[in-house]
């Protein structure tokens, strides 16, 4: 078989090693898809779980208490969890999930609403202190860049400044009892209307 080969010339060499290279190429980004995959699995089950243990305990959780809850929780399951409730809100036409939780471009999701004909982007994020004003620089400069609205959603507390700097811009803030509104709709079926 080695003489065989010995005898194609170059451009047959060539041809032959770059499809085992596409060949090994692929089976390496298959191998990474799936443990994406099992990685997204695993956040989409504690997020189910989260959601779960919630609406038994509906009754009984204040909006403070449900802020607390959802900064004990896994981060990326807490984007998976907002996502959904996003999802159920009555101006959103579809929801968009950013494919992978990390070097997303600062989106985590994107949702179409009825009526707007661009998608508005969204960025979640659970802090159990203040926010970091650079997270919501970052992310009203990916607005901009985008040419659309955003929602900064988090679960920790918002500084003066930072609330004065999202009023120059296109980015929404959701957090506190419209965390808690928001949930209602995943929860317990309620429509409020927080965008």
């Amino acid at each position: 078989m080695l003489e065989n080969f010995q005898s194609f010339n170059l451009t047959n060499k060539i041809l032959i090693l770059s499809f085992i290279m596409l060949i090994i190429g692929l089976i390496i980004q298959n191998l990474r898809a799936r443990k994406l995959s099992k990685s997204h699995y695993i956040k989409q089950r504690i997020a189910n779980k989260t959601i779960k243990y919630i609406n038994k305990h509906w009754n009984d959780i204040s909006p403070g208490g449900l802020i607390q809850l959802l900064r004990g929780t896994d981060p990326y399951a807490f984007e998976i969890i907002t996502l959904k409730a996003l999802n159920e809100q009555p101006k959103v036409r579809k929801i968009f999930y950013s494919p992978s939780f990390s070097c997303d471009g600062g989106i985590d999701g994107r949702i179409r609403l009825k009526n707007k004909s661009k998608n508005t982007l969204i960025q979640v994020k659970r802090y159990s202190n203040h926010i970091k004003k650079q997270h919501v620089i970052d992310f009203i400069n990916v607005c901009k860049n985008h040419n659309t609205e955003g929602y900064f959603i988090h679960t920790g507390k918002t500084s003066k400044h930072t609330k004065e700097l999202l009023k120059h811009s296109r980015v929404k803030l959701i957090s506190g009892d419209n965390i808690y509104k928001l949930l209602s709709n995943l929860i317990i079926g309620t429509k409020h209307d927080i965008l």
